[in-house]
């Protein structure tokens, strides 16, 4: 029993590798994708624009799923919000991405319990790093204390400066309890609610299975068998 969890945990381990090292020698579930485009897949899906990428496993009836977008596929933009309306831009879009079913749907015969979830994103950060700034402003006025607000500024400047010349990513994972011989498919209904993306590279693997696919507005459908 150890010896084969152990294998199994070595899979998931070296899934990355795997895939780039037989992406020159596994054909494309998907047509019209050369052997060259699976190979550039690590390199581009998540930092193109319109092009984002998953990541899934099932092992143990655990159904781990991350996707990866370019933030201004998300929130239509890769900077800090710069004022109130572009903040209210990424709550609506983290608010959107927490809902699963605007995001994925998994087809089973019985369901599966949403178990964790996690979102990640430098740019919802910095709304949170901005609030807290003025909260200890505001602290620090009710204290008639006088705030360091050059070193505030110069952190903050910094800080700002860094993420806007970076492309930044959004980044959620959800992990499910499933059992493996009730799962079908998974549409990708994020094409439904962020339009400018135009694929999702998808890497798979399973107990018994390792496949790679690219689900589009018009296919948004993955098989799991």
């Amino acid at each position: 029993m150890m010896i084969i969890k152990m294998n199994k945990l070595l899979t998931i381990l070296l899934f990355s590798a795997y895939t780039s090292a037989t992406a020159s020698e596994t054909p494309h579930t998907h047509d019209g994708h050369s052997n060259q485009d699976e190979a550039a897949f690590e390199e581009h899906a998540a930092h193109e624009h319109g092009h984002a990428s998953a990541q899934i496993t099932l092992i143990d009836n655990i159904l781990r799923l991350g996707l990866s977008f370019p933030s201004i596929d998300i929130y239509g933009f890769e900077h800090n919000p710069h004022n109130e309306a572009e903040h209210d831009v990424v709550l609506q879009s983290k608010s959107t991405l927490m809902d699963t079913e605007k995001v994925v749907i998994i087809h089973a015969d019985k369901s599966c319990e949403l178990k964790n979830f996690t979102f990640e994103s430098s740019i919802f950060d910095s709304i949170n790093e901005e609030h807290a700034k003025h909260s200890k402003h505001e602290s620090a006025e009710h204290h008639d204390e006088e705030p360091h607000n050059n070193h505030h500024d110069e952190e903050h400047h910094d800080h700002t400066t860094h993420h806007d010349e970076e492309h930044s990513d959004v980044s959620i994972n959800y992990e499910y309890n499933c059992l493996s011989e009730d799962l079908q498919t998974i549409d990708f209904k994020v094409f439904d609610h962020f339009p400018t993306i135009e694929e999702i590279e998808v890497q798979f693997i399973s107990d018994d299975n390792q496949k790679l696919y690219t689900v589009t507005p018009k296919a948004q459908s993955f098989s799991l068998k």
